[in-house]
């Protein structure tokens, strides 16, 4: 058997991918998934949707500011997030119980995802959700 008609590399795996090389293209490209995107870059729809987002959380940063809205939020965070939940109901079978954590998963998404949009129009982070 002969050898391959391929001459020997006069380089080896360093040469051939140098690092100084590799992590600027890596650098790009994590900056590119984690940058938010230019929106001149975007299509008019998908542009059209990020506007619409950013003034949705401007308008809820806006009203629940003042002394009403923060109590109107109290209020909604006592009837979902901070109500007392049902861990064991006798009788109650695995399916009810589920559909009943189901429910209550809803109702509290709803308040977070009104707190992010909040959170999001005075540029602060938005509450960290337990388990998530």
């Amino acid at each position: 058997m002969t050898s391959p008609a391929l001459a020997p590399a006069h380089f080896g795996p360093r040469n051939a991918q140098p690092l100084d090389q590799i992590i600027p293209g890596a650098l790009d490209v994590l900056q590119g998934l984690f940058a938010p995107p230019d929106p001149k870059d975007m299509p008019p729809l998908a542009r059209a949707a990020m506007e619409a987002q950013a003034e949705i959380k401007r308008i809820a940063s806006e009203k629940f500011s003042d002394d009403a809205g923060r109590m109107l939020l109290e209020a909604i965070c006592d009837a979902t997030i901070r109500r007392p939940v049902m861990v064991v109901v006798r009788g109650l079978t695995i399916e009810q119980a589920a559909l009943y954590a189901a429910k209550r998963e809803g109702q509290n998404d709803t308040v977070y995802m009104l707190l992010a949009m909040i959170a999001g129009g005075r540029g602060e982070q938005p509450p960290a959700r337990e388990g998530a």
